[in-house]
């Protein structure tokens, strides 16, 4: 069963060791999908491993590039608005939160220096497709 919006029992900054214990506590189910959604049902979470060149985090603020079409963190070839991206619009559409993590990987003051940090609620305020870097 999907979970939007704060996971009982996870304080906003929990830090967890890697992505299964990520999971383990519900925050972000998958293990590797940066995105854990449904495009019937919206996302629930995403994580900023920093493995994208696109994405952009103002702390309270974050363009996020979505999944798909990646190699070695280089956009390759164009996403569709399908899957878990469409699930990222679908959250937009119905007014749902969004968890987001950071990952150690990802290079912001907000991030952990190691593991992943629960940072709390976002709504998808947009979306759309332009060219990457």
């Amino acid at each position: 069963m999907r979970v939007f919006g704060e996971i009982p029992g996870v304080s906003l900054g929990a830090v967890f060791e890697n992505r299964d214990a990520l999971a383990k506590a519900g925050v972000h189910p998958p293990t590797l999908a940066g995105i854990s959604g449904s495009q019937n049902e919206g996302a629930d979470s995403i994580v900023l491993a920093g493995d994208c060149e696109d994405d952009e985090d103002f702390g309270h603020e974050l363009i996020y590039t979505g999944a798909a079409g990646q190699q070695n963190g280089k956009q390759v070839t164009n996403q569709e608005l399908i899957g878990v991206n469409l699930a990222l619009a679908r959250s937009k559409i119905d007014g749902l939160p969004v968890r987001v993590t950071r990952g150690f990987k990802h290079k912001h003051e907000l991030s952990p220096l190691k593991g992943y940090k629960y940072c709390g609620l976002y709504f998808v305020d947009d979306y759309w497709c332009d060219k990457g870097k």
